[in-house]
């Protein structure tokens, strides 16, 4: 999984929903088992329970990744096992709510981070892991290096964004 670079979050969630699997099979031979076999224990432990549709697909992944990987064997699952993921737009604050969050704040440096996540949509790891040289405040936009999905991308500064981060610094 590392020399195909996926992530250490993922290598650590494929692992253990393996495990689990191994688990119930217990004494079997995981390659013994039917594609429905393997249907069956996704729907008993992972749809019927109520996972999110996201999780069952992970839970997919992880699965068809184990046996190609230990068996050379490439699973074919049920399309109803792989639901789409639903999207879903967010919920956006008023900006009453968004003062009300801002009035909270007593230091500089935690209103900073507010403004970043709130106006930029950065995620906390991403806001932990700036450095000076990605906030471009002549272009007003900050540079977000090897986000989710190792990947690179641009979000735009709002001038209060900048006004408060150089308050802070």
């Amino acid at each position: 999984m590392i020399r195909r670079r996926y992530s250490p979050r993922t290598i650590e969630v494929y692992i253990s929903l393996v495990g689990s699997y191994l688990s119930v099979l217990k004494s079997r031979n995981p390659d013994d088992l039917t594609d429905e076999d393997i249907g069956r224990y996704i729907t008993k432990f992972y749809v019927k329970v109520g996972h999110s549709r996201s999780y069952q697909n992970q839970v997919v992944n992880a699965l068809k990744l184990f046996y190609r990987v230990e068996f050379n064997r490439e699973i074919g699952v049920d399309v109803s096992l792989r639901p789409k993921r639903e999207h879903k737009l967010p919920n956006v604050l008023s900006q009453r709510e968004v003062q009300a969050i801002l009035s909270y704040f007593t230091n500089s440096k935690h209103k900073s981070i507010f403004y970043l996540i709130y106006s930029g949509g950065l995620r906390i790891s991403e806001v932990t892991s700036l450095k000076l040289t990605d906030i471009d405040s002549t272009r007003g936009v900050i540079r977000i290096r090897a986000s989710k999905g190792a990947k690179d991308r641009e979000v735009p500064l709002s001038q209060k964004a900048l006004e408060q981060l150089r308050l802070y610094s």
